[in-house]
């Protein structure tokens, strides 16, 4: 298998191909795939497939690969925590170590992709947010923190690596000039910090998927009714629901729906405070963002990782200016 297969690239399905192997290992592949979809192409030891026509019933299946570790905190969230909550989640079909690589196997959810700017999406985005972070969780569960504290650190990560990439051999004047602008906004964010953590009691923690971009999530129809269905919780946690109320769509009439949706789990909960935390929001993923950036900088080129690094910085100074009288 090349190690320069795009994304989208449709393969011809051999026994040699190691997703193949590691499904017909767990005594569950003897349906031979109709074709290979590269969803994500082999990188730093990671890639994600689609075996057309191969799982149970003759639907197609997820092989994804990646480090161990990585892999059994995934099947492990799934097995000890999504399974109990009142969502469509996906189906794991086994995790595996196969020719020295590990593998896990989902259910696949289809290529509806969500689209927060679609009107009939909106409403069942809100649901499922407002189910998710109201839903009582196992109470055997062992989950990361998602809330200040973690993101106390991202922000120490991303100033840091902000610092260090100032020196880096292909950095314009101008580059150096953005990365200062970065450096002074976060700067202020962390002597904000007791404030960003005040601003985010009065809503007690729950699970936040942390991710609720539209790359991770796709729409299902039963009936007349629609409703979605979200994966890689790579970025999930314990905590205030701001990171994913930063990607609630709409407006404030979604705003208010989540409002009257929480209120019958947490009746002590403000419109206020959900405002609030949508502001936060901003701010947590805006640091994750950079933070995730900042990997480019171990490449020669760094043009594509700085022009995103200008965005961040306008769209940090204008969360900063949203967030007077919060932070």
């Amino acid at each position: 298998m090349s190690k320069h297969d795009d994304v989208g690239l449709v393969l011809e399905p051999t026994e040699d191909h190691p997703a193949i192997r590691a499904w017909r290992q767990l005594a569950m592949g003897n349906r031979r795939p109709q074709s290979i979809e590269v969803l994500k192409a082999p990188k730093r030891k990671s890639a994600v497939y689609r075996l057309v026509g191969t799982g149970p019933s003759g639907l197609g299946l997820i092989a994804k690969s990646a480090e161990p570790e990585r892999l059994r905190r995934e099947a492990e969230l799934y097995e000890r925590v999504l399974s109990h909550l009142p969502l469509q989640m996906l189906e794991v079909y086994g995790l595996i170590e196969s020719d020295g690589e590990w593998w896990l196997f989902l259910e696949d959810a289809g290529e509806v992709w969500y689209s927060p700017d679609a009107e009939m999406h909106r409403r069942p985005a809100v649901e499922w947010l407002g189910r998710l972070h109201t839903s009582p969780l196992p109470s055997e569960h062992r989950l990361p923190d998602a809330g200040p504290a973690h993101f106390s650190e991202v922000l120490t990560r991303a100033y840091e690596g902000i610092a260090g990439a100032r020196s880096h051999q292909a950095a314009s004047a101008s580059d150096v000039t953005v990365l200062d602008n970065i450096l002074r906004l976060l700067e202020h964010t962390t002597r904000s910090w007791a404030a960003v953590t005040r601003a985010c009691e009065g809503v007690p923690g729950g699970l936040v998927h942390g991710d609720f971009v539209p790359k991770n999530v796709r729409v299902t129809t039963r009936g007349d009714r629609t409703g979605l269905v979200v994966f890689d919780w790579e970025t999930a946690g314990l905590g205030p629901p701001a990171a994913d109320l930063a990607l609630l769509p709409g407006g404030e009439d979604e705003v208010l729906l989540y409002y009257a949706l929480v209120t019958k789990a947490w009746p002590e909960i403000t419109l206020a405070v959900v405002r609030r935390l949508c502001v936060v929001g901003q701010l947590f993923r805006l640091l994750h963002c950079i933070e995730w950036e900042l990997r480019s900088f171990t490449y020669p080129w760094i043009e594509r990782a700085m022009r995103r690094l200008e965005i961040y910085r306008d769209e940090l100074d204008r969360t900063r200016h949203l967030g007077r009288g919060i932070w």
